[in-house]
C-alpha cells in the first residue's frame, strides 16, 4: 500500500520566492523526479547535451509567455531549481516533459495510456485517476500554493508547476496525455508545456480568463487533453493537437468524460492510432475500453455525481483495460516509452468539489 501523499504548503511574495519555497521544502523529491525524468529521457534516446538544449528552448518559450500573460513562471521555475540545488535546465525539461518524451519518440504511435478525468456539471465535481510509473508513488505530492490573490491546490511531481488541481476561485483541471500520429502537419509540440499551461488555468479568476489564456496568449504546441470545470457548471473538454486547441463542451447538465484517444480535434477522432473510429473495437486500446466502461457508469448515475458516486467511478476495476489499474509491467513490441517504463497503472485518485 503506497504512503498518504504529502502535504507541501508554499508561499511568496513572487515568482522567485514562491520557486525558492517549492525547492527548499521538496528538495529531495523534486531531485529523485528529475534524476528518474532524465533516466528516462536518456532511455528513449535523449543525452545531456539534448536536455540541457531542451531546457533552453522551452525557457526562451515559458520567458515570451510570460511577457503576453504578465506572468512570472519563468521565475519560479528558477527559484525551484535554486532551492533544490538543480541547474535550471533540469526543472525546465520537468516541466516540458510530455514534450519532450513525445518529441524524443519522433511522436511515436505506441505510448502508455494513461488517465481517466471526469466532471459532472450538475454537481460540480472534478475527477480522475493518474495512470504513470509505479516510481512516482513515491515522488508525488499535493502542493497548497498561496498568493496574494488567490490559493491553488494541485497534486503533481516535485519540480512541476502544478498537475491536476484546483484553485479558490472553483476552477479545476485534470490532464489525459492524448498522441498526435507521426505524420501530424499542423503544428509542432514546442508550445507552452502543458503543464505550465495547468498551472496558468490555475492561476485564472474565471472561466472566460481560461478561454483567452489559451485562444489568444498562449502559444499552442503541445499534445494533450485538459478537462476544465467550473464550480458553477460550466466546463470544456480541451483537445490540443501541435497548434490546434478545440474546446468541446457536453450538453448541459450532463457528465463530460475523457480517456486518452482524441473525441474530435478535425479528423483526429475517426484516426484509429490516436482516436476512436465507429468501427473500432470496444478492446481494441486501454483508452477506448476505458471510455466506454465510463460512459455505462455515468449514464446509471444519472448525472447525480456526489464524490462517494465519483470515487466509485475511479475505483472501477471491470475488464481487461479498467479504469482503475492494478501496477503491471510495461511491455511494447517495437519499443517506445512503453519498453522504457517500469510498472504502469493508477498511481492515485484525485476528486475535488468545485463548489
Amino acid at each position: 500500500m503506497m504512503e498518504k501523499l504529502p502535504l507541501i504548503r508554499i508561499q511568496g511574495e513572487d515568482g522567485r520566492s514562491i520557486g525558492l519555497c517549492h525547492g527548499k521544502k521538496s528538495r529531495d523529491r523534486v531531485r529523485r523526479t528529475w534524476k528518474w525524468y532524465e533516466r528516462l529521457f536518456m532511455s528513449i534516446g535523449a543525452n545531456t547535451k539534448m536536455l540541457r538544449s531542451f531546457g533552453t528552448r522551452f525557457a526562451n518559450v515559458i520567458r515570451e509567455f510570460d511577457k503576453t500573460c504578465d506572468s512570472t513562471y519563468s521565475d519560479e521555475i528558477e527559484g525551484i531549481a535554486e532551492g533544490c540545488g538543480l541547474e535550471p535546465y533540469a526543472i525546465y525539461c520537468l516541466n516540458a516533459r510530455t514534450e519532450i518524451s513525445l518529441q524524443l519518440l519522433q511522436r511515436c504511435s505506441e505510448m502508455p495510456s494513461e488517465c481517466t478525468s471526469a466532471y459532472s456539471s450538475k454537481t460540480a465535481i472534478l475527477a480522475q485517476n493518474w495512470d504513470w510509473d509505479e516510481d512516482c508513488e513515491k515522488l508525488a505530492v499535493i502542493s497548497e500554493i498561496r498568493t496574494k490573490e488567490h490559493a491553488i491546490l494541485t497534486m503533481h511531481e516535485p519540480g512541476m508547476l502544478a498537475k491536476t488541481g484546483m484553485n479558490s476561485n472553483g476552477i479545476g483541471v485534470c490532464l489525459n496525455a492524448l498522441h498526435i500520429p507521426k505524420d501530424w502537419k499542423k503544428g509542432d509540440l514546442n508550445g507552452v508545456p502543458v503543464h505550465v499551461l495547468l498551472r496558468a488555468i490555475l492561476d485564472c479568476k474565471s472561466y472566460y480568463d481560461v478561454r483567452t489564456l489559451l485562444l489568444k496568449r498562449a502559444k499552442i504546441g503541445t499534445s494533450a487533453h485538459i478537462l476544465l470545470g467550473c464550480k458553477d457548471g460550466r466546463h470544456d473538454m480541451i483537445e490540443f493537437a501541435g497548434s490546434l486547441v478545440d474546446f468541446i463542451r457536453a450538453s448541459k447538465h450532463t457528465m463530460a468524460l475523457h480517456t486518452n484517444h482524441y473525441l474530435r480535434c478535425e479528423s483526429l477522432a475517426n484516426d484509429s492510432r490516436c482516436g476512436f473510429p465507429v468501427d473500432a473495437p470496444a478492446d481494441s486500446s486501454s483508452s477506448r475500453a476505458r471510455f466506454l466502461r465510463g460512459k455505462k457508469l455515468i449514464e446509471k448515475l444519472k448525472d447525480e455525481a456526489d464524490v462517494p458516486a465519483m470515487k466509485a467511478l475511479l475505483r472501477d476495476d471491470t475488464g481487461k483495460f479498467p479504469i482503475c489499474r492494478e501496477m503491471i509491467q510495461s511491455s511494447s513490441k517495437s519499443g517506445g516509452l512503453a519498453s522504457a517504463l517500469g510498472r504502469i497503472g493508477t498511481v492515485c485518485s484525485v476528486v475535488m468539489d468545485l463548489k
